[in-house]
């Protein structure tokens, strides 16, 4: 039992070899070396890509002498979180400061999460739908509130195929880690400061890692 009876909510979606991937990227391979009857245990193989389902990006993603997931501390990856509610945006904008004037302030060294709605169950499956994601103007204020992190319900903070990934690299250079495709779970931690937790697995050299998010409310 938790202490202070928090409640613990799942953020992240069903890493499957059918789920849905980024473009580009490779499918799960989810699979049995042995079994109980054949081996005398039950083993599985598995082959992911570092951006598959609920995933953090790190600063060597897109920087060439940026930090990798195993040289940032556990600390980076989780922490007090704001929760926003984006659903007043139609779905493939882009978030600016201007949605948020209403919203909890963000305190210094907070991590940002943003649900838009992009993750909802009845519209996922295809890359083709459309995604919300941030504005390069939701960077700058990102970096000026000092957060420590941002996390989306969405594939990608910045638009899909982006040649640029301007505000991935924004705020990447300056040491915020992003946590993408969040689950649809997100909804129920909108308009609250909660704890927030998205480590990573200890990978050497990894400019990402899927990652088991959940928040402490």
């Amino acid at each position: 039992m938790l202490r202070n009876a928090h409640t613990i909510v799942d953020l992240s979606v069903l890493i499957s070899a059918d789920m849905l991937i980024y473009p580009g990227d490779p499918n799960p391979l989810i699979e049995p070396l042995s079994t109980i009857k054949e081996g005398g245990a039950n083993t599985t193989r598995i082959i992911l890509g570092a951006h598959t389902g609920t995933h953090v990006d790190v600063p060597y993603h897109l920087l060439a002498r940026g930090k990798t997931v195993d040289e940032l501390p556990l600390e980076t990856f989780c922490g007090s979180a704001v929760t926003y509610d984006l659903t007043h945006k139609v779905l493939g904008s882009r978030v600016s400061p201007d949605d948020l004037k209403k919203a909890i302030p963000l305190k210094n060294g907070e991590i940002a999460l943003f649900y838009t709605g992009s993750n909802v169950p009845a519209t996922s499956g295809s890359t083709s739908r459309p995604y919300t994601s941030l504005d390069i103007t939701m960077a700058d204020w990102l970096i000026e509130k000092h957060a420590k992190a941002v996390g989306i319900d969405s594939m990608s903070v910045d638009l899909l195929h982006s040649p640029k990934n301007e505000v991935h690299k924004k705020l990447l250079k300056n040491g915020i880690v992003i946590f993408e495709n969040l689950s649809d779970n997100l909804r129920l931690l909108t308009g609250q400061r909660v704890l927030f937790f998205g480590a990573p697995l200890r990978l050497k050299r990894a400019d990402a890692s899927p990652i088991r998010a959940f928040a402490l409310i």
